[in-house]
């Protein structure tokens, strides 16, 4: 007796679109962090702040499209495949990059001995990891809880599931402005890293029932709004850089990708544009890893923001450094087992 063949979905290249904005917006945020330290006021300074605040969605958008696509219920997703696949990657991967810059960093302080060597392993082994890794710990406590959010994208209704999104809004995106506020109100709120679940949670949502173009973009324009502003008026009145704003469970950052996700989720894109976003797309993860590695680099050469205007400069190391990332994408490919989980 002969079976149906399982037919194979479509590829997504909305997402792909959505992943290769996001990896541009992540190069661009830790290139602009190089014009923060200028004086508070200046172009340089209002130039970096703007490119950092634009772009401030970045990781939210890759949590975003994580949901969107491991939550749909026509998604074959077993636990074991969960776990020998998508979670080994994510590991294998962390301590691997973990290990190269623990290895560029003593080369680089010319402490290559073995007692060093060994002090570097322990430090990956403790997770004190180079800054940009924390991502990959988050996604895999998503990856965990994939199983439950995966029942209740099949089971729950659109009002429940809205209710469940409100909650997670109130708790884990407005929670951390009340860090303003007497510490009493910290044990209400939910940590940045359980924050990160109902991210994925509101991808699934969003591309299930999505919301009219012109409410994400008041949405995106808002949370622009809100980084942008609430940064300035802060740091004015601090005399530094007042982060808090800037963080990705906080409610700008959040509207901010919540509407950039809703405009572009759902489109038609022409061929062109699909063929990019699929190879950037595939390469966003490498790049990711790598990039921070190229920032050192230029650091190291004197290749920084201060070469030009920061409203310039800021976009052409970007430019660049995704090149040189993605030129690393395209060795590692070809290389067999570090194509398969360390990339």
């Amino acid at each position: 007796m002969k079976t149906k063949e399982a037919v194979r979905p479509q590829r997504a290249y909305d997402i792909d679109v959505l992943k290769a904005a996001a990896i541009v917006c992540v190069l661009t945020i830790h290139a602009s962090t190089g014009g923060y330290g200028s004086p508070i006021g200046s172009v340089d300074w209002w130039s970096s702040l703007f490119w950092g605040c634009l772009t401030r969605a970045a990781v939210p958008l890759f949590l975003l499209c994580s949901g969107a696509l491991m939550l749909d219920p026509h998604r074959r997703l077993s636990v074991r495949r969960l776990y020998t696949h998508h979670i080994w990657r994510l590991v294998a991967a962390l301590f691997a990059w973990a290990m190269v810059y623990k290895i560029y960093d003593l080369i680089e302080q010319g402490v290559f001995t073995w007692s060093h060597i060994v002090q570097a392993l322990k430090e990956v082994f403790l997770f004190d990891h180079e800054f940009h890794l924390y991502y990959i710990p988050i996604m895999i406590l998503v990856y965990v809880f994939l199983p439950v959010l995966r029942l209740i994208a099949k089971h729950a209704t659109r009002q429940q599931f809205a209710y469940l999104l409100l909650l997670w809004f109130a708790l884990g995106i407005v929670y951390p402005v009340l860090r303003l506020l007497p510490d009493a109100l910290d044990r209400f709120g939910l940590s940045q890293p359980y924050a990160a679940i109902g991210y994925a949670a509101a991808g699934y949502y969003l591309k299930t029932y999505p919301l009219p173009r012109r409410y994400c973009a008041v949405c995106a324009g808002a949370g622009f709004a809100m980084t942008f502003g609430l940064t300035t008026l802060l740091t004015m009145t601090h005399g530094e850089l007042y982060a808090l704003f800037l963080e990705g469970m906080t409610p700008g950052v959040c509207l901010l990708a919540i509407g950039i996700f809703g405009l572009l989720i759902g489109r038609q894109y022409g061929a062109k544009t699909c063929a990019a976003a699929y190879r950037l797309s595939k390469a966003s993860f490498c790049i990711y890893l790598v990039h921070v590695l190229f920032n050192h680099l230029f650091r190291k050469c004197g290749l920084t923001v201060a070469v030009l205007p920061c409203v310039a400069s800021i976009p052409l190391l970007v430019l660049l450094n995704l090149a040189l990332s993605y030129v690393v994408y395209l060795v590692l490919s070809r290389i067999p087992v570090v194509n398969r989980y360390l990339i």
